[in-house]
């Protein structure tokens, strides 16, 4: 079992995003057993998952209209499994105030869910980064890999290496990789190079996989023509037309996953 997050300290970086679509290909085109466990307070992938078991009772959803065309692509032609687990507020809250380590409660809490069988956790977490936060704590204590996304603005880019340098201090297994590339950074001669070749420079390993912006990343578009994020299936489809690269990136990061396991 391996355990990944996706992780920049800067909201709204692609976090969740790529959470829930890296952990639907690993359990719906993998086959693959994944378990998410959601840190943020609120409900917030619980509540995700249960508006998603409510679309795909109807049926002129865009989500039961997909699933029904291609069931191999979701839960319902699948043997992965794809669970999402909100982590007990009170294992967060002793975590916290216990963060001059990795604390009993985390430990044990994340030990447990590992018990069940699952080849994959993926840690969804808040975006707080500093010595007192709970995600520093558990990112040091618990990741066997971060990936770290970042784009163009200069805020998530800044925050993307502070995250690296503060994980590389603390020896966490780290790599980096463009999200939200969109065609006019395309067309900018040498712009995407440039801040690649900066950061490769310093010694990250920046993956050389490019995710476009995803302009709507929901569930359902207007007029029902398509979706992005599900936790019930992996949009096979879309990507292929859309943004092929994103399996290829999913796909790297498995492997990486995998050599930490052997």
């Amino acid at each position: 079992m391996a355990i990944i997050s996706f992780f920049n300290s800067k909201g709204g970086s692609g976090k969740s995003l790529h959470s829930i679509l890296f952990g639907s290909y690993l359990a719906y085109a993998e086959q693959k057993r994944v378990c998410i466990l959601d840190f943020d307070y609120g409900l917030r992938l619980e509540r995700f998952r249960k508006e998603e078991e409510e679309l795909l009772k109807k049926e002129d959803s865009a989500l039961s209209r997909y699933t029904a065309a291609h069931p191999d692509d979701s839960v319902t032609g699948s043997e992965g499994v794809l669970d999402i687990i909100t982590v007990p507020r009170e294992v967060k809250e002793r975590g916290e105030r216990e963060r001059d380590e990795f604390s009993a409660s985390l430990g044990e809490y994340i030990e447990g869910v590992s018990k069940e069988g699952y080849d994959y956790i993926i840690l969804d977490l808040p975006c707080e980064f500093s010595a007192e936060a709970l995600s520093f704590i558990v990112l040091l204590g618990a990741a066997d890999l971060v990936a770290v996304p970042f784009d163009y603005t200069p805020t998530v880019r800044n925050c993307a290496l502070h995250t690296a340098e503060v994980l590389r201090d603390n020896g966490v297994p780290l790599v980096m990789f463009w999200n939200k590339v969109s065609v006019s950074d395309l067309k900018k001669d040498g712009f995407l190079d440039r801040i690649e070749s900066f950061l490769t420079d310093r010694g990250y390993d920046v993956l050389p996989h490019r995710v476009k912006f995803f302009q709507k990343a929901t569930r359902e578009y207007e007029g029902g023509k398509g979706f992005v994020v599900s936790t019930l299936c992996w949009p096979r489809r879309y990507v292929e037309l859309n943004c092929p690269v994103l399996e290829i990136l999913y796909a790297c990061l498995k492997g990486r996953l995998d050599e930490i396991v052997e």
